[in-house]
């Protein structure tokens, strides 16, 4: 085994004695046992093999001394590693993942093909992560976490530079089912759906109760972590030791449009306050909702053909039906201003996409305003290699022994 470098080097200094050791083991000071007058003759004597080898335990024993010597000196091993960056961006991502995001009737086009909408939110998410080459640069020195919510907002995954893992966990994530069967598995199946009865004995499909759109508590949640990202890093825990967050964004992506209150006051105070950018990024139904030229949203109306016999068919459109366009219209502009409002408020921006093409020009330009230009460097950790020397002394000392105590040993 190789090594680069002693931790100790003046330790090896001790291993000059080891000569003058195997030199005194190999011309011992003994006292005759049995005196002859003269040993001249039997110094002529030829020597047997296994008296020429006397000298290899000994031998044996000085090897492992200087082995033992060279594991005090710490032998090391210098391995190339990439040293993950002192300095970026902190961006928490709020994924929407309630039942409409995958609606397989209300579909998203994204090049060329028509998937569901959080199959392609996904997917732009983890191109926004990893880039693609092109337009995505990808975001290598940032501290990303994950951040899914329906009813409820869940932390999929804590704040990372490892994004590897991120983006598997990512894949894994799908959308909520609307239902849920008899035993409680969530389903979009109405007949795999278990049925429930109110008070007046009415039937209902078991409906997912944590199904839904809650905005305001998935930008709290999220503001919150950033927050407590500060603490962290305060404090020096995993990946944000010794890490400088340059500027911290949230980046919000729902097709949530009847939200009315996307943050309280107090959320819309800490955001401010913390100096967090929330980039608001809303889905449209190109199926239901059409943009206007002054940037208002137009609802598309969804009568279906009537019956020749229909009353309203003599007067064209359901005045009802145009009713509730109105309304739904009235209620999706209000809630788009509402998050306008609140980027705007927190320096960040608001988007609209009807496409998945459109959805990663958004995040282009996401990627393109905040920008992290700090790169990453290379480094040489150590790592301690004495475990083979280690073996080997402890080989030559058994080595030493067995043959002591077998073929070499000395009767006196």
């Amino acid at each position: 085994m190789k090594f680069d470098e002693l931790a100790n080097p003046y330790v090896l200094l001790i291993g000059l004695l080891v000569p003058v050791y195997v030199y005194r083991l190999l011309r011992p000071s003994t006292t005759a046992a049995v005196r002859y007058p003269s040993v001249r003759n039997l110094k002529r004597l030829p020597k047997s093999f296994r008296q020429r080898c006397r000298t290899i335990p000994p031998l044996l024993r000085g090897a492992a001394m200087i082995l033992l010597v060279l594991i005090m000196a710490r032998p090391l091993r210098q391995i190339e590693t990439e040293e993950l960056p002192s300095e970026g961006i902190a961006i928490v991502m709020l994924l929407d993942r309630s039942s409409s995001m995958g609606e397989p009737d209300d579909p998203m086009m994204f090049r060329g093909e028509l998937l569901l909408r959080f199959d392609v939110a996904r997917q732009v998410a983890i191109e926004f992560i990893e880039g693609d080459g092109k337009d995505l640069k990808g975001r290598p020195n940032d501290l990303i976490g994950l951040t899914t919510f329906a009813r409820y907002p869940e932390a999929n995954f804590p704040f990372t530079l490892y994004h590897d893992s991120l983006v598997d966990g990512l894949k894994r994530t799908g959308p909520m089912e609307p239902m849920l069967t008899s035993i409680g598995k969530q389903t979009r199946d109405q007949r795999q759906a278990g049925i429930e009865r109110d008070r007046f004995g009415r039937q209902f499909y078991r409906r997912n109760p944590l199904d839904g759109t809650e905005l305001q508590a998935a930008i709290a949640y999220g503001a919150n972590q950033l927050i407590s990202l500060g603490d962290d890093i305060g404090r020096g825990n995993g990946d944000a030791r010794k890490y400088n967050v340059k500027s911290k964004v949230m980046v919000l992506l729902t097709d949530g449009l009847t939200e009315q209150n996307f943050a309280d006051p107090e959320t819309i105070k800490k955001l401010r306050d913390e100096d967090i950018k929330v980039y608001v990024v809303q889905i449209l139904s190109n199926q239901r909702f059409r943009r206007r030229s002054d940037g208002t949203i137009e609802v598309v109306t969804q009568d279906q053909p009537r019956r020749s016999n229909d009353l309203f068919s003599l007067f064209g459109r359901n005045p009802f039906a145009q009713q509730q366009d109105r309304q739904l219209e009235a209620t999706v502009n209000e809630a788009i201003e509402r998050s306008r409002r609140l980027a705007a408020e927190t320096g960040g921006t608001h988007f609209l996409a009807t496409t998945g093409d459109e959805l990663h020009e958004v995040y282009a330009q996401i990627d393109e305003m905040e920008q992290s230009d700090v790169g990453r460097r290379t480094v040489f950790s150590r790592e301690e290699v004495y475990r083979p020397y280690l073996f080997a002394a402890l080989a030559l000392l058994v080595g030493e022994v067995v043959l002591g105590l077998t073929w070499l040993r000395r009767v006196p």
